[in-house]
């Protein structure tokens, strides 16, 4: 029973890049839908009625769901700021504009009187400038508009219920994914006697999660270069005995230097640990949960600093579990 549950667990932690990507795109869509649900909580189900003098003297904001009636009024810098079926054009009422957004098939026609709900937007600042621009082109004088507010035609608020629950369902699936990512992808489980089954192939390879040290000379004798240190997860290893001593090496550590998307340099780097009897404290041996369960070892050391290390050593088989376990002893 504790066996399975070790595994569920660092299967579901081991999904770690499903479930960040699953938070990013459960968050974002929460923050879209509880947006949603403002604009349903502060619109009324029916729009407001206002006039277009009442949007010029700036009586009303943004994201108001209201009904406007006027006189239509085209303006061909206006009507291309956006392509086609969306059109723009002015609802004007005596020497008061507003500027709406239009996206139907059919256009209402040029001096038709109007009635039209929607909800009210901020105008970018090219849609302002443009507003600006074609007012100070136009023959006719006293005109007045609010060029911070635009009406986008046929458009309602939300559902109010529909949003709530859409936004508690993002959320819940957001604090999931949370709580999935806090799973390890990785257990070790100390063995207190080894395993009966020392079936398969004694390899001098391995897996390895630790800190190892930045190799100058790859090749015996080893030599370190300087103090450079990289923590490595679950990286492939290989075991041997060197005298008194016992490597563990990472060959062929690469890193890319990238232009975007081109690979402009490739850095191949060697890096290893070496120990002896006399820095390890304590070898275990025992389980490392991760999809499946794997023989592994766990070495307590202290490293050249004379500070405590941790390093997992994890085995295809126990042969070669074994093995590594006989080289550290001799």
């Amino acid at each position: 029973m504790i066996r399975s549950s070790l595994l569920w667990k660092t299967r579901i932690g081991g999904l770690k890049p499903l479930w960040l990507f699953l938070a990013v795109v459960s968050g974002l869509s929460a923050l879209t839908s509880a947006a949603n649900v403002v604009l349903a909580l502060q619109n009324p189900p029916e729009p407001a009625t206002i006039s277009v003098t009442q949007i010029v003297n700036r009586e009303v904001d943004s994201n108001d769901y209201i009904s406007l009636r006027g006189v239509v009024q085209y303006e061909a810098s206006i009507g291309q700021m956006e392509a086609p079926p969306i059109a723009y054009f002015y609802l004007r009422e005596q020497n008061n504009l507003a500027l709406v957004r239009w996206q139907a098939e059919r256009k209402p026609a040029e001096g038709e009187m109007l009635s039209i709900s929607g909800i009210t937007y901020r105008s970018t600042p090219d849609q302002k400038k443009l507003i600006a621009d074609s007012l100070a082109a136009t023959q006719e004088t006293g005109l007045q508009i609010n060029p911070d507010i635009y009406l986008n035609a046929g458009e309602k608020p939300p559902d109010r219920e529909s949003e709530i629950v859409k936004t508690l369902s993002l959320a819940a699936v957001f604090l999931l994914c949370a709580v999935a990512m806090s799973f390890p992808a990785m257990i070790f489980q100390p063995l207190a006697a080894p395993q009966a089954d020392m079936a398969g192939v004694a390899e001098n390879k391995t897996r390895l999660t630790g800190r190892l040290r930045k190799l100058s000379k790859a090749a015996p004798p080893y030599e370190f270069e300087g103090d450079k240190e990289k923590f490595f997860e679950n990286a492939d290893a290989i075991f041997e005995r060197l005298g008194e001593k016992f490597i563990v090496k990472h060959h062929h550590y690469t890193r890319r230097s990238l232009f975007g998307f081109i690979t402009m340099k490739i850095v191949e780097t060697d890096w290893a640990v070496i120990l002896h009897s006399s820095n390890i404290s304590n070898v275990e041996r025992g389980v490392i949960y991760a999809w499946r369960a794997y023989p592994a070892l766990r070495l307590s050391y202290r490293d050249v600093h004379n500070n405590p290390q941790t390093l997992l050593l994890r085995f295809k088989n126990a042969a070669t579990q074994q093995a590594c376990l006989k080289a550290i002893r001799e």
